[in-house]
């Protein structure tokens, strides 16, 4: 999911994506796309909205990858995204933000049978929150 402004990234996102925003000399979707390819997973498709022409520069090192735009994200946030994808999830399909810097790419594996979520514990969030049940994710709010 990429399709967000990075409103709180500002202003190293006024006029670039927030995950195409350089950190230590590499992009932050790419520390991702490493990740991936490194499990050796290319099926990808990247949910683009804002500055999403932008996202085409990647195809020179990952040419595999594939759009799909959420024009929503102005107004449904980011999360919306998943709306556009619906067709293509199946139970083995990997959902991940495209604004994370992975820094260990062992997180990914080919095959993973448990939800795995990047992310820490506090007690109260205004941000989104997951429910599990036996490893998985069941409900989100």
């Amino acid at each position: 999911m990429a399709a967000g402004f990075g409103s709180r990234m500002l202003p190293a996102t006024k006029d670039t994506p927030k995950p195409l925003v350089e950190v230590n000399g590499k992009r932050i979707i790419e520390t991702l796309l490493d990740a991936l390819v490194a499990a050796e997973i290319k099926d990808i498709t990247i949910i683009v909205g804002y500055q999403r022409q932008q996202f085409k520069s990647l195809l020179a090192n990952y040419p595999f990858l594939k759009f799909v735009t959420n024009d929503d994200y102005v107004n449904c946030n980011n999360i919306s995204s998943m709306m556009k994808v619906l067709d293509r999830l199946d139970r083995g399909t990997y959902i991940c933000e495209a604004d994370l810097y992975v820094t260990n790419p062992a997180i990914i594996s080919k095959y993973q049978y448990d939800s795995n979520i990047l992310g820490y514990y506090c007690q109260e969030t205004t941000d989104w929150c997951f429910k599990l049940q036996a490893g998985c994710v069941t409900d989100y709010r």
